[in-house]
This record gives structure tokens, sequence and C-alpha cells, in this order.
């Protein structure tokens, strides 16, 4: 029996409104919801260092501790709080980094159709050009960046949980129908 089948409709309903109710908020107040949730990540980071640091000792011999596990959970911990006190700052580093890898994959694309005479050399320099001064953008303006960013997010939101919407729906139908498949 296929998963989609025996889920719920209602509770599939449901969370296409969450999902949906998200995407309005990114969308009204898209600034604000990116430090919300770089926040959250860093929360979610120092929690996972805390626990690293204390599941780092060995039940046996509390002496014996793994240098790898240390360090690990004191590199979380530390970005943690990086993402919790420097939101805006994280999130501007996030976008340049995110601008150099669109330029450098951009640049390395065309020259790969152009090395190699791609008969898709035309499509490639319109998509490529498009990464670049997307890339670009991100790298002269990284506040609009983020701003993009998240709002990219939030209709992608809106357009997950619409059709989460209509699958609750149309999945309701086909267990009223009686179907024996169901």
């Amino acid at each position: 029996m296929n998963f989609f089948i025996r889920t719920s409709p209602w509770i599939m309903f449901f969370q296409g409104v969450l999902i949906l109710l998200f995407g309005i908020i990114v969308l009204v107040n898209p600034e604000i919801t990116l430090k919300v949730l770089t926040r959250l990540l860093g929360v979610f980071l120092l929690v996972a260092g805390v626990i690293l640091f204390f599941s780092n000792y060995d039940r046996k011999n509390i002496n014996k501790s793994n240098s790898v596990l240390l360090f690990m959970a004191l590199i979380y911990f530390g970005l943690g709080l990086l993402f919790v006190l420097f939101p805006s700052l994280v999130a501007s580093v996030f976008i340049i980094i995110l601008g150099i890898i669109a330029i450098a994959g951009a640049l390395t694309n065309l020259w790969f159709h152009f090395k190699s005479r791609s008969p898709l050399a035309g499509m490639a320099i319109a998509r490529n050009l498009l990464i670049f001064l997307f890339g670009l953008f991100m790298l002269i303006r990284p506040v609009k960046g983020q701003t993009a960013i998240a709002v990219v997010i939030g209709v992608f939101a809106l357009l997950f949980g619409a059709v989460l919407i209509i699958n609750a729906y149309r999945l309701h139908a086909l267990k009223r129908s009686g179907n024996k498949d169901l």
C-alpha cells in the first residue's frame, strides 16, 4: 500500500496550512524571518555542541575523551554563539559565499562549454550569464540578497503549502469514493 494513500488527509491539510502560513510570514517580513531562522539554527548548533561535549567522555573511563568529538563540540558551540549573537553578519557572509560560488560555477561552466565547443553553448551562455549576474548581485548587495533568498523561501513555502492542501483534498475525495485499492 502506498504511504501517500495511508496518510490522513487532515494531517496533510494541516501541514499545508502551516507551511502556507509560514510562507505568508516570510513574504510579509523577509528580513526578520531570515534573522529568526539564523538564530534558530544557532540554537540547534548550541544544543548539538553541548550534547557532543557531554557525550565526549567514555563512560567506562571518565578521564578518557575523544579529541575529535571535543573539537566538533567546540566548533558547534562557537558557531551557535555566532549565529545567535550576530544573525545579520552570518546571513551576509552566507550570501557572499553563495555569490562567490555562483560566479565561480558560471565561469567554470562557460569555460567548459567554450572549450568543448558544445552545441549547447548558446543556451549555456544565457543560463550562466543569469547565474553570474545573480552571484554579482549577491556580492554587491548582500542585504538585498538576503531578502531575495527569504522571498524565494516564502514563495516556495506558499506553493508547497498549496500543493499539500490540494493533495489533501484529492486524497479525501479518493477515500470517500470507496476505492477498494485504498
